[in-house]
C-alpha cells in the first residue's frame, strides 16, 4: 500500500527513509526488490536511506552519510570498523570489486589490506559462514584484486601465484595470465624453475637476467607467450609456518631490475596473501583456475 501511494502519482523521485526499519528480513528483501521494480518500470528515481546492509545491492549506486558529509561507501566503510568483508561482498556482487580495489591510493589500499588480514583471521577460526557459493567468489575476487594491486605498487608487468601441490611434485597456479592478459593454468614441477626453488627452499629470489639462471624454466614463457626479463618471487606461509604457495612478479616496469625496497615491500605482504589464500582453501577451492 505504501509503496502504491508513494508511486500512484508517477513522481519523478521517491524519498525512501528506512523502508525495512520495522520488517524482517524476507519481507524487507520483498519490499526493496518491489520497490525497484515499479521504480524502473516507471523510470523514477528512488533515494532511499537505511542501516540495513542486507539490501545494499539493490542500489546502483551507494553513499555514505557521516557527520553531515557524504562520501563513497567503500572509502567511509573503510574509515569505521565494520565488517569490511560484508563490504567487499556487496561490491563483488556489483562487479566493481576488482575496479575499487585496483584503483585506490597505495595508503588507502595498505590500510584496507591491513584490515582484511585481521578480518580474514578471525574469519578462518570460525570458517562456517552461510552462503558457501556467495564467499567462495567473493574471495577470488578478492584474491585476484589484491593481486593485481601489489603487481601495480611494485610496478611490475605480470604478477601470478602458484599453489604448492606437494603430493602431485608440482606448482598449480592459481592466478596466472598470458597474452593480453587472457587467464591461464599452468603447472611447473617442483624440482624445476625459480618458483619450484622458492617452494623448496623457502628464498626469496630477485633475480635481474633470469634467463641465465640454472634454475630458469623457459618453457613457461613459451607457453605464456611471455619474454622474462626479471623476477621477483616470494614464499607465502600457512598459519602452520609451512610453504604452501609462491608469488611471482615478472619484469619491473621500464626495463630495470626490481630494488631492494621492492623486496622488503614484497615480503610485507606474504601474510595477507597467505590468510587469503588459505581462507579459499578452507572453502574448498585451493587449486581453481583464475577467473576473469
Amino acid at each position: 500500500m505504501a509503496i502504491a501511494r508513494a508511486l500512484v502519482r508517477q513522481p519523478r523521485i521517491v524519498l525512501a527513509d528506512e523502508p525495512t526499519a520495522a520488517l524482517d528480513q524476507k519481507s524487507g528483501r520483498e519490499v526493496v526488490e518491489l520497490l525497484h521494480r515499479l521504480a524502473k518500470g516507471q523510470g523514477c528515481a528512488i533515494l532511499l536511506v537505511t542501516h540495513d546492509n542486507r539490501i545494499l545491492d539493490v542500489a546502483d549506486r551507494i553513499l555514505m552519510l557521516e557527520d553531515g558529509r557524504l562520501s563513497s561507501f567503500a572509502a567511509g566503510m573503510l574509515r569505521n570498523a565494520g565488517n569490511l568483508l560484508s563490504v567487499f561482498s556487496c561490491l563483488q556482487r556489483k562487479g566493481e570489486l576488482v575496479r575499487h580495489v585496483t584503483g585506490m591510493p597505495d595508503k588507502q589500499f595498505l590500510e584496507m589490506l591491513e584490515r582484511v588480514t585481521r578480518e580474514l583471521e578471525a574469519f578462518i577460526n570460525v570458517v562456517e559462514l552461510g552462503n558457501r557459493e556467495a564467499v567462495e567468489a567473493l574471495f577470488d575476487q578478492m584474491l585476484q584484486a589484491v593481486t593485481l594491486r601489489i603487481r601495480d605498487l611494485l610496478q611490475a608487468e605480470r604478477a601470478s601465484i602458484f599453489l604448492v601441490d606437494a603430493g602431485a611434485g608440482v606448482l598449480r597456479s592459481r592466478i596466472a595470465h598470458g597474452e593480453g592478459g587472457r587467464p591461464i593454468e599452468i603447472r611447473i614441477p617442483l624440482s624445476t624453475g625459480i618458483a619450484g626453488r622458492v617452494a623448496r627452499t623457502s628464498e626469496v629470489l630477485n633475480i635481474p637476467e633470469p634467463s641465465g639462471h640454472p634454475d630458469f624454466n623457459a618453457a613457461v614463457d613459451r607457453e605464456t607467450g611471455f619474454t622474462t626479463r626479471s623476477i621477483l618471487c616470494m614464499p607465502v606461509y600457512d598459519r602452520a609456518g609451512k610453504v604452501f604457495a609462491v608469488v611471482e612478479l615478472v619484469n619491473k616496469a621500464g626495463g630495470g631490475p626490481f630494488s631492494s625496497d621492492d623486496e622488503r615491500r614484497f615480503r610485507e605482504f606474504a601474510a595477507p596473501l597467505g590468510l587469503i589464500l588459505e581462507s579459499c582453501g578452507r572453502l574448498g577451492r585451493p587449486a581453481s583456475p583464475p577467473r576473469g
